[in-house]
């Protein structure tokens, strides 16, 4: 026996190897690592879905993308809202758009880049219908509801107010439990005793 203790060590680690080997090859098939591809495949759908021209499809999707917990869904439906969410043809994305004299400037929604600029027959607009704009302005309200700031929560319940529906109500009964600002409060019950 060589060095007692580092004969037993040996023997520990000989042991140790396949166990460990095997919870690190467990670990990439429970959790693969997700690429950035994989990771906005979902939203990229979702996304796709906005380009259609049926807008009942359009509407089907706002659900979803204010669901999506996704951070750009939010800039998404108010760039729709506001008409600066457009389809650019050469590379097949979604982008918002600024308008600028020679056409417009483009972001592209997936990958957040600058896309830098482009002419009016370069991209095409996504276009809204009434209905339409009302899902993404009630969809908006309610992602404000949860907003640090009480004037936008306020705002949001507000637009609420005018869009008032039995689903409205219900979500902002469960807000009026943790609703800390009185104005908010007021507001909210206002909604809520209206439907």
């Amino acid at each position: 026996m060589r060095l007692g203790g580092k004969t037993s060590n040996n023997r520990l680690s000989s042991k140790l190897a396949p166990v460990l080997m095997a919870a690190v090859l467990l670990g990439f098939i429970c959790f693969p690592a997700q690429s950035d591809d994989e990771i906005g495949t979902s939203f990229a759908d979702l996304l796709d879905e906005l380009t259609v021209s049926d807008f009942q499809s359009k509407t089907d999707a706002v659900h979803p993308l204010e669901q999506s917990g996704d951070p750009r869904a939010p800039a998404v439906l108010q760039a729709m809202l506001d008409g600066r969410l457009y389809h650019h043809k050469e590379g097949q994305s979604i982008v918002i758009v600024e308008r600028i004299d020679s056409g417009f400037h483009l972001t592209d929604v997936l990958t957040e880049s600058d896309l830098g600029t482009a002419g009016r027959r370069d991209v095409k607009k996504i276009s809204v219908n009434n209905r339409l704009r009302s899902a993404i302005r009630s969809a908006i309200a309610r992602l404000s509801l949860t907003n640090p700031d009480a004037k936008l929560r306020l705002a949001a319940v507000e637009q609420m107010f005018r869009d008032a529906t039995p689903e409205t109500s219900a979500l902002l009964r469960e807000m009026l439990e943790r609703e800390k600002d009185k104005r908010v409060i007021d507001a909210i019950r206002a909604v809520v005793a209206l439907t």
